[in-house]
Formats: structure tokens, C-alpha cells, sequence
């Protein structure tokens, strides 16, 4: 059964255990008095499925919402309607179907928690504490609820000691511990107990080193208290941690520079509880439930619209289900002086190119480069940009740059980079320095199929070193035996040294595992040549002139093969 069927199958049984429900359900006793066309209810729950199913969320929400009303104002319905505008962004909407069913027996907390947002925002802070207060009891293992029933506690007036005890004392997952210390960090600090804080902040690093939001925190508070030397092994920690990430650059330069961090705004009870629901966000989304991890993050943004990191994930989410135009839109909000900013600014440029808005990428990339010409991890995306671009003489000048640059490269980097240029090298024709790189790509990791096949094929295309480049070749088949790449190119080392008739059970084989390959069937082609069977051989040079063939040479080598071929026949 196909993954549609599937979906349309479960669809089939909801609208019975739904017709059930409406019947059965006591909240909904008005609409048993009367009489309900289930025509129009059918229609809207099949469509809304349909587009929950395409990912189109924003239409799934309205067609939930008709089939609530088709079927007299059932809560159900009422409830996934308010879910699907949550997870288009369009709180407001949500927020009015909330308000009708919050106090309902069975609705899901992400209701109840939405209407706390709306209670905060209008300064309504007992009535959100006994809602928070309520979920917390409900849902004690959630740590998330414990939190926001702490912050508000203090907004009423409640000792910050007490809170705090009643926090630490409560055993939540140790995993968790990282997160609770960090909120007692913000607490201690919004109280000015600040060596308190510093403690507080220095016991979520200590369980969570990867966590940028610690790492920022207790970095800044240590440098605010002449504490530089600390604040450096907080940074460099972090940043061995996770050497790829561009998160803390910006803070880092600023570091070096022995500029202080900016003087930080007293922190709101709305920007306490949007720290909150972005971190309920996050441990969602690690939890793969990203529906209500993408809730979470837009009630964040409706509390604290300048949330800069609940943009960054808002844009990244909106990458994953393919809404480009939305992630620009997310990046682009994140402002400046956030460390968030530049991992921004390459995912726009990414999403640009993506999105076939390769002038605007290209011209974004250029002025970030120049603006920012010794940044690493921009010539990295320049080098990448380039090779998908095939503009291979800028990605060799920017994988140069990567490779004199990067003092403390893993061996496993280097293979990348090297391999990256090398190719980039071969595809200008200047096989002696690709070579070189692919060699040295081989030293850093010895055993990587994908080097040894394609410097083995380079060779073979070449007619230079065959023998050795039918070992690499021999030994990337033996690590990958069903890669379609290297058993044509294993079948073409056997063409070049003559052998016939193994090279045509290889490059079968090859066509079977990549039929679509132009160079597969173009070999192919060559091989049937040799052994006599044309008719067969001018067939795969069509299929690889169909295909598209992978270079102009290759294009004229299949023209020239068509036009001799077909004159020898005559």
C-alpha cells in the first residue's frame, strides 16, 4: 500500500470514529437534536487531510474548520483546526478557537498554553498563573510548565529563593538539568543576585557544553564581572565542541577585540515565557515531533516578537517543509548584532539559489565576502556555490583559501577539501594538480571509495598509470559493490585494457543500477561497438544524447560515434 493509501485509508477511519463522536459526545448534545448533512463535512475532512497531507497547512486549517461547522461545532475538529493555523504561523486565529474550547474536559495543553500567551500579553498574570498552575499539576514530569508557573510566581510577588528551591528540589530528567539551571540563571540575574547567577549559568554549561544559550549567557556575565580568562575557556570550550558552527563568531571577534558585550535590557515576564515555549520548542523538534515543536516556536514569536534565534529556527523549519520564500522571510528578521546573523545570512543565500534566484544569491554571497574577507566559513559556502555552478576556476581560488586557512584541519576535512578541489581542478582540465589533490585527499583518508574511484577513472580516461588506477578502482568496488559510478567505472578499466567481454557484464550491471546516467550508457555504447553489436550500441548513444551527456566532449564523441556508425552500415 502506497504511503497515500495509507493516509487515505487512516482518513476513512477517523471520519467513522468522528461520525462516532459527534453522536456519542455530550458537548456536542445540541447538534443530536438536529439534523446534520454529513455531505459537506465529508468533503472539507477529506480535503483538509488531503492538504495536511501535502504539507499545506494554512488550507488544511480552513477546511478543518468547515468541517467543524458542517458538523455542528464539533470539538474535535474545532481543536486540529486551531492546531493547523498554530502551525502556519497565524496565532490570532488560533487563538480565537482557543478561547471557545479552552475550559472543554480532554483539550490538548498546546490550547491551554496558547491562551496563557493572550493572558500575559493583556497583563492578565493570576489568571495565566492558575492555567500554567493547572497544566504543572496535569503534567508534572514537564519541566517546561514547573518553569513558566515559576516566572510568574515571581511577577506576583512571590520570594525568588523559594521559587527557586521549589525548582532545584523537583527531579526532573538529569538531561533536563542543563535547561532548569539556565532558567535559574535568568531568575538570579532579573533578581541582581548575580554571583548566584554565575553559578547558575556555570551549572547548565557544566551539564551542557553544546548549548549556545549557556555558553552566551555565562560568557557574557563573566565578562561583565572582569572575569576574562573565564569567559575565554567558556568560549574556546564551545567552540572545540562544535567546530563548524557559526553561532559564536560574532561573539568571539568582539571577545578579541576586548569590546564588552552589550549592556543587557532587563529582561520582561514576556520575554521569561517566550524563553520558556522556544525552549519547549527545541526539545520538541529534538524529539522529532516537529508539528508541536513548530506551535511552540510561533507562540514564541507572538510573545516576544524580537525572539532572534526563534527566527533562525522558524526559517529552518520552514526549510525542512520546503516553504523557501517563508525561511527567507524568518532570516531575514534575525537582526545583526545576534549570533545567529551570519548562519542566517548563508542560509539565504542558499534558499536563493534554491529558489532558482541565483543573480541574488551570488550578488548576497559576494558582499558578505567582502565585508568579511577572512571568514572561513563564507569561503567555504563560496567554494561550494561555485562547484554546484560549475564555475570551477572560482571554486578552486576559494577551496584555496579553505584549505591555507583552516591551521587545525581534521584528517577527515581534509580529504573533503582536497578531494573538492582536485575535482574542481580535473574538471579544468588540469589533471597533473588534480592528481596531486586527490592523492593527497587519499592520504588523509585511505579507505574513501568515492576518491580512489574517481581518481582511478581520471587515470583510466587518461590511459595513464591503468594498473594503478585498476587497484583504486578495484578496491572502491570491493568497499561499495553496488554503486552504480564505480562499476562503470570498474567496466570501463576492463574496456581500456581491452577486456571485452568482462567490461560488458560490468557496464550492464551499471546501466541496471544507474539507468539514467548519460556516461553509463555512452560506455556502454563503446563496449557493444567493439564486440560488434551496433544496433545495440546506437541505441545507448541515444539514451546518453537524451540523457544530456555530462560534458561537450562527451557530446561529440556520441555525435561523431552516431554519424560513423550509421555511415559504416550503409
Amino acid at each position: 500500500m502506497s504511503k497515500l493509501n495509507k493516509f487515505l485509508a487512516k482518513a476513512s477511519v477517523s471520519l467513522l470514529v468522528v461520525g462516532y463522536l459527534s453522536v456519542a459526545n455530550p458537548l456536542n448534545s445540541k447538534a443530536e437534536e438536529q439534523f446534520i448533512d454529513y455531505q459537506p463535512f465529508v468533503t472539507n475532512y477529506l480535503a483538509a487531510m488531503l492538504a495536511e497531507y501535502d504539507n499545506n497547512l494554512k488550507q488544511a486549517a480552513v477546511f478543518y474548520e468547515k468541517a467543524g461547522i458542517a458538523l455542528a461545532g464539533d470539538i474535535g475538529l474545532k481543536e486540529r483546526s486551531l492546531l493547523m493555523y498554530l502551525s502556519n504561523g497565524n496565532t490570532d486565529k488560533a487563538y480565537e478557537i482557543a478561547k471557545e474550547i479552552v475550559n472543554v474536559k480532554g483539550v490538548s495543553p498546546i490550547t491551554k498554553l496558547l491562551t496563557v500567551i493572550y493572558d500575559v500579553k493583556s497583563a492578565d498574570y493570576k489568571t495565566a498563573y492558575k492555567k500554567v498552575s493547572d497544566l504543572h499539576k496535569a503534567l508534572p514530569g514537564v519541566l517546561q510548565f514547573h518553569l513558566a508557573e515559576a516566572y510568574l510566581d515571581i511577577k506576583l510577588g512571590k520570594d525568588v529563593e523559594k521559587v527557586i528551591e521549589d525548582l532545584k528540589n523537583t527531579k526532573y530528567n538529569k538531561l533536563l538539568d542543563g535547561h532548569k539551571f539556565y532558567h535559574i540563571g535568568r531568575m538570579y540575574e532579573k533578581a541582581g543576585k548575580i554571583d548566584k547567577a554565575i553559578q547558575a549559568f556555570s551549572k547548565a554549561f557544566d551539564e551542557d557544553k553544546g548549548s549556545i544559550f549557556n555558553v552566551i549567557e555565562l560568557g557574557r556575565l563573566y565578562e561583565q564581572n572582569n572575569k576574562r580568562a573565564m569567559a575565554r575557556d567558556v568560549y574556546r570550550i564551545f567552540q572545540e565542541t562544535n567546530p563548524e558552527s557559526m553561532l559564536l563568531k560574532s561573539t568571539y571577534t568582539r571577545f578579541l577585540n576586548k569590546e564588552l558585550p552589550a549592556k543587557k535590557s532587563p529582561a520582561t515576564i514576556q520575554d521569561d515565557i517566550a524563553e520558556v515555549l522556544f525552549g519547549f520548542s527545541t526539545l520538541m523538534v529534538s524529539q522529532n515531533l516537529d508539528s508541536a515543536g513548530r506551535q511552540l516556536l510561533y507562540m514564541t514569536v507572538k510573545m516576544n516578537p524580537n525572539h532572534d534565534f526563534a527566527k533562525f529556527y522558524e526559517g529552518v523549519l520552514n526549510e525542512q517543509v520546503g516553504d523557501l520564500q517563508a525561511a527567507v522571510k524568518s532570516y531575514e528578521g534575525v537582526t545583526k548584532n545576534n549570533p545567529a546573523w551570519m548562519s542566517s545570512q548563508v542560509r539565504i543565500i542558499r534558499a536563493l539559489k534554491r529558489m532558482n534566484k541565483t543573480k541574488k544569491s551570488l550578488k548576497k554571497l559576494e558582499s558578505l565576502l567582502k565585508q568579511n574577507p577572512q571568514e572561513l566559513f563564507l569561503q567555504k559556502t563560496a567554494a561550494e556555490m561555485y562547484y554546484t555552478l560549475k564555475d570551477y576556476k572560482k571554486a578552486v581560488e576559494y577551496y584555496t583559501k579553505v584549505i591555507n586557512s583552516e591551521k587545525n584541519m581534521t584528517k577527515g576535512m581534509k580529504s573533503i577539501y582536497y578531494f573538492a578541489r582536485g575535482a574542481s581542478y580535473e574538471r579544468l582540465g588540469n589533471f597533473d594538480k588534480a592528481s596531486q589533490d586527490l592523492e593527497k585527499s587519499l592520504e588523509a583518508n585511505p579507505n574513501n571509495p568515492t576518491v580512489m574511484n574517481y581518481l582511478g577513472y581520471m587515470w583510466i580516461d587518461l590511459d595513464k598509470k591503468i594498473d594503478e588506477a585498476f587497484a583504486h578502482i578495484q578496491k572502491a568496488m570491493l568497499l561499495r559493490p553496488n554503486d552504480g559510478s564505480i562499476v562503470d567505472s570498474m567496466g570501463w578499466a576492463y574496456y581500456k585494457k581491452a577486456d571485452y567481454n568482462s567490461a560488458i557484464r560490468l557496464l550492464e550491471r551499471a546501466v541496471e543500477l544507474m539507468p539514467d546516467d548519460p556516461t553509463i550508457n555512452m560506455h556502454l555504447g563503446d563496449v557493444y561497438e567493439k564486440l560488434g553489436r551496433l544496433d545495440e550500441a546506437r541505441l545507448q548513444w541515444k539514451r546518453a544524447l537524451e540523457l544530456g551527456p555530462d560534458s561537450k566532449q562527451h557530446k561529440k564523441h556520441i555525435e561523431n560515434k552516431l554519424k560513423t556508425v550509421k555511415t559504416a552500415k550503409k
